[in-house]
């Protein structure tokens, strides 16, 4: 008898859990995007008037674009385009164009990706090693469209309407498939995406690449990360101290990207500091106007001679001398706050997001700089404006090269904060 009780409150029990498993399971697959024809598997095409979509997909390109061709299916051998397809049969071929336009597709999904929740995808992506096609500007001779480019996800309130940038990856530089994943953060409910080739950013010009898409994985729920974590600053034999303070100020909402690629090994990490050089006395003075005696609160000094890498946080070796000079008139001007300003140029197609985050990391990286030479972080205050405020026009190189600055403002000469 008490053991046929037993038996049944075992079986009760067991069979409770296997219900809230698949009662989580069901959870889970409902909360999950699935997208139709996520392998791009159709009748290998040139994209054009006769085949103007790829099925489950609509062409947001030529919308965007009146004039321009839809994308490819491969491979056919056009284009002169040979590579297999990772999954499946087929796979999808973008390209972006020396005149600003750039190819797309969108759907509209079954499940809408849902406000300030989080989820991962992974795609397979490569690039042509040969890409050759006429153009609007060369109807006799194929031009080559094989400068690397980037993948973007858009999520949309409307079909082909581009709201929020929700990933970017990497520079498809590889010939080779190779698996991205992302983590995205969509910022309100979409119920449409767009999956399109874009520009390596930053970028004073447009150009010709391509990139090869295959076997997108369905768009799966997960936990959202916490707060980015500020690096750590080491100062030399000194104890360590808390990090420069980020500058917090009201300013409008920018959809932000979060995105999990692979990271590229040959880029310098920017949060290595250069070794300073040795300076000349008799050298003369960089920045004339870091004067103890000329300087006053909410004054801004353009420091012209900092120069970064290329879509990177990490400065030339050339820019640690008016650095060094700016690291010295803080060491000598103990009660002086600053404000380390990022701004970049406003070329055209580059979103708020990536201007901020860029801005804000080359700030942060000439604060870190600072720190670790001994100035108190406390002292140093950061913050990326973006593009939003340009001091030229952005349609000259010369305009883009005086937007893309850092700047120094006085926030305080006597030691206090505010």
């Amino acid at each position: 008898m008490m053991l046929d009780l037993m038996t049944k409150i075992v079986i009760k029990y067991c069979t409770f859990c296997l219900a809230c498993a698949l009662s989580i399971l069901s959870v889970s697959a409902q909360d999950t995007v699935f997208l139709n024809n996520a392998s791009f598997e159709d009748e290998p095409h040139q994209g054009n008037a006769n085949f103007p979509h790829i099925r489950g997909w609509i062409d947001c390109g030529t919308r965007i674009f009146d004039g321009e061709s839809p994308p490819d299916i491969h491979p056919q051998n056009f284009w002169d385009v040979t590579a297999a397809a990772q999954h499946g049969k087929t796979y999808l071929g973008m390209v972006a164009r020396y005149n600003e336009t750039y190819e797309m597709l969108g759907q509209r999904v079954n499940t809408p990706l849902m406000a300030d929740k989080c989820y991962t995808f992974k795609v397979q992506l490569s690039m042509s090693n040969v890409y050759l096609s006429n153009t609007h500007r060369n109807q006799t001779t194929k031009e080559s469209f094989t400068t690397p480019c980037v993948l973007r996800l858009y999520g949309g309130t409307g079909e082909c309407v581009e709201t929020q940038l929700l990933a970017e990856s990497e520079a498809i530089d590889h010939s080779d498939w190779r698996e991205y994943e992302f983590l995205i953060q969509p910022k309100r409910e979409y119920r449409y995406l767009m999956v399109g080739i874009f520009y390596k950013t930053p970028s004073l010009w447009a150009y010709n690449g391509n990139i090869l898409v295959d076997n997108i994985s369905p768009i799966i729920p997960a936990n959202c990360p916490g707060e980015e974590v500020l690096a750590e600053i080491l100062p030399v034999d000194r104890p360590v101290p808390p990090s420069p303070i980020k500058k917090e100020e009201p300013e409008e909402k920018i959809d932000e990207v979060i995105a999990s690629t692979p990271e590229p090994t040959n880029q310098p990490d920017e949060d290595i500091t250069p070794e300073p050089k040795e300076r000349d006395p008799a050298q003369k003075k960089i920045l004339a106007d870091l004067d103890k005696n000329k300087i006053k609160t909410g004054q801004i000094i353009k420091v012209k001679q900092l120069q970064f890498v290329a879509d990177s946080a990490s400065f030339e070796d050339s820019s640690l001398e008016v650095l060094d000079e700016v690291y010295r008139f803080l060491e000598d001007n103990e009660q002086v706050i600053v404000e380390i300003g990022g701004h970049t140029n406003g070329v055209k197609g580059i979103t708020d997001s990536y201007c901020d985050r860029l801005s804000e990391r080359r700030a942060k990286t000439v604060a870190n700089y600072l720190a670790r030479r001994g100035i108190s972080p406390y002292r140093l205050k950061y913050k990326g404006y973006g593009k939003r405020k340009p001091i030229a026009s952005n349609r000259t190189a010369y305009g883009r090269s005086l937007n893309q600055r850092v700047e120094i403002k006085i926030l305080s000469l006597d030691g206090k904060d505010g």
